[in-house]
């Protein structure tokens, strides 16, 4: 059985030195700079219930205003947060910091709860983030590491990826699970990059 097209033109191609393979995709530093800031934004939106934000004394916003760009809406996996998270508080990292780690993680497990997106597990990191806070932690910028950002595309593949239109096309026939367009939150961009590959 011979390899899929956007394997075997990514791996034919001449790539930069500051290219990284991801899936077997090169990746430009660009690109992996657009993914840390994706990951790890200035802001990030904590979603909770009224009650929740009274407790915690946070500012917040009813969930009905919220606005957010597509990829914060990917990154976040918004579209599955329970409705009962009516209200969402905007962290910038200095105030995340300032909660203290008790707060942190109370805040972190009602995420999980909610079914948030873009909360990570320290068991799936241990390895490469010796260090990490206890059970689930957010993305700081200094933690996305080349070798951090490929295991949270692989991870973001996962077992039950999302299969596009695109993947056809871009592997040739029904693509496996680490097809770079399968990828939800990074699927635009693992394609073009697989494209750019194609394209040299």
């Amino acid at each position: 059985m011979s390899a899929p097209v956007w394997a075997r033109t990514a791996s034919a191609c001449r790539c930069r030195a500051d290219t990284v393979r991801v899936l077997n995709v090169p990746v430009s530093a660009e690109l992996r700079a657009l993914w840390r800031g994706w990951l790890a934004p200035a802001r990030q939106p904590l979603f909770l219930t009224g009650e929740e934000a009274a407790a915690f004394d946070l500012q917040t916003l009813p969930r009905a205003e919220l606005t957010l760009t597509p990829e914060e809406r990917d990154t976040h996996a918004v579209w599955g947060i329970s409705a009962a998270a009516d209200r969402v508080a905007w962290l910038e990292l200095a105030d995340w910091h300032g909660l203290g780690s008790k707060r942190q993680r109370e805040l972190l497990a009602l995420q999980v709860g909610y079914k948030r997106g873009n909360i990570p597990r320290r068991r799936d990191f241990a390895d490469l983030l010796p260090g990490l806070p206890e059970a689930h932690f957010l993305w700081t910028p200094d933690r996305l590491t080349d070798a951090v950002l490929q295991r949270v595309v692989t991870l973001s593949a996962g077992d039950t990826p999302v299969r596009s239109p695109g993947c056809r096309k871009a592997c040739g026939r029904r693509p496996p699970l680490t097809c770079p367009v399968s990828v939800n939150w990074l699927e635009p961009s693992l394609a073009t990059a697989a494209r750019t590959a194609s394209a040299r």
